[in-house]
């Protein structure tokens, strides 16, 4: 009897948890949607700025630059997201397997003599094999910039 409960709880997957790990990697995500987002809005400043030669009233710009820059931070982040949960699946196998057999026919000509699978299926049972996760937190992430870029969009509408 017992051993067939702890089979059971062997075979039930267990809910994932938030783990420092997956903390970090959030993160991560936010820092360089951040980056984006900053870069997006020195630009778009920078450019008026250059353009009219005078400092641009940052009560009227500010938020259409705010939108534009979250939004397409947001934008980005989400579109790698897809990205990553489409290689995670499998889909840019071919392309991986060609370019590593390019590089090792050129620079590696015995290159049959490692474990480098001999055909693509071979590679592919291989890469099955492995588990590949896609990052999850590049979506939370994106989502959140796209919300921002979303309200300063309906703060600048408000304030025409």
């Amino acid at each position: 009897m017992e051993e067939q409960e702890l089979q059971k709880e062997k075979s039930e997957p267990k809910p994932k948890k938030f783990t420092k790990w997956t903390w970090i990697k959030f993160a991560i995500a936010m820092a360089i949607g951040l980056l984006i987002a900053g870069l997006i809005f020195m630009t778009l400043y920078f450019n008026e700025l250059s353009q009219y030669g005078e400092e641009p009233i940052m009560s009227k710009v500010f938020a259409r630059y705010a939108t534009d820059a979250f939004g397409l931070s947001g934008i980005l982040l989400l579109l790698f997201a897809a990205i990553n949960f489409t290689a995670s699946k499998g889909a840019f196998d071919a392309l991986n397997y060609s370019v590593q057999l390019l590089f090792l026919t050129i620079f590696r000509p015995r290159y049959r003599e490692n474990n480098f699978p001999k055909t693509y299926f071979d590679y592919k049972v291989k890469m099955d094999a492995k588990e590949r996760k896609p990052l999850n937190v590049l979506w939370l992430s994106g989502a959140i910039y796209l919300i921002v870029g979303i309200v300063f969009l309906i703060i600048y509408n408000a304030s025409i």
